[in-house]
């Protein structure tokens, strides 16, 4: 049994850092955008720091600019002058951009001193939480996973020798699968078969077979074995 991976999503941080703050517990409803978790690092606090002084110099060339212009209406300052004036607001500009479409990719939200906030991508409730105050964060790891389990996938191997009957099957009507769990013996949850997938495992030689099932009591675990 795994989550509808259309449904949910999941929470990852792009740089290293510790986790200062954990705004949310497993199984808390959450809004879209909603700050999950805050992260200490010092990539983000290095890219803050490029950020101001970029705006710093941005500022320095506006300036400069516009007292050169001042003197070139004057005829003061040469066309040279003002022309690399011109240069370097343009060059500056564009390092400040770059500066802060590097903090917004990281996702800092105006946040300062390295500090990086995690938000809720979508609306729905904390399904799986892998983070605590003070634990390192890597970026190849799931922090917390958000979304709505009314709806699960179970997937399943199909043998060689029955790909073509389930395929058969599949062009005339949507197949209809009971599946059950060792946590309710005897109990049957109905569901339908949404996916076969293209490729076969070479070493086992079965197929995946994703079945949708319907989950409004959620008592269908992801992670759970089904048959």
């Amino acid at each position: 049994v795994r989550f509808d991976e259309r449904r949910v999503g999941h929470v990852s941080s792009q740089v290293e850092g510790i986790v200062k703050q954990v705004h949310v517990a497993l199984g808390d409803q959450v809004k879209r955008g909603q700050p999950l978790i805050a992260i200490e690092s010092v990539v983000v606090g290095e890219g803050q720091v490029a950020y101001l002084e970029a705006q710093g110099m941005l500022r320095l060339a506006r300036r400069n600019f516009e007292r050169v212009s001042e003197l070139r209406q004057e005829n003061i300052s040469s066309e040279k002058e003002f022309l690399l004036a011109k240069q370097e607001i343009e060059a500056a500009e564009i390092r400040a951009q770059g500066a802060l479409g590097k903090l917004t990719r990281l996702g800092t939200g105006g946040t300062v001193g390295g500090r990086l906030v995690l938000r809720a991508p979508i609306a729905g409730t904390v399904l799986v939480m892998h983070s605590v105050s003070g634990e390192l964060a890597k970026t190849d790891e799931s922090l917390v996973t958000v979304g709505d389990n009314t709806a699960v996938w179970v997937w399943a191997d199909l043998y060689e020798r029955d790909i073509a009957a389930v395929k058969k099957g599949q062009a005339a009507q949507k197949l209809a699968a009971s599946i059950s769990v060792k946590a309710y013996p005897g109990e049957e949850f109905p569901g339908t078969v949404d996916l076969v997938s293209p490729a076969m495992d070479e070493s086992s030689r079965t197929v995946k077979v994703r079945v949708e099932v319907q989950n409004a009591d959620g008592r269908l675990l992801a992670g759970m074995f089904a048959t």
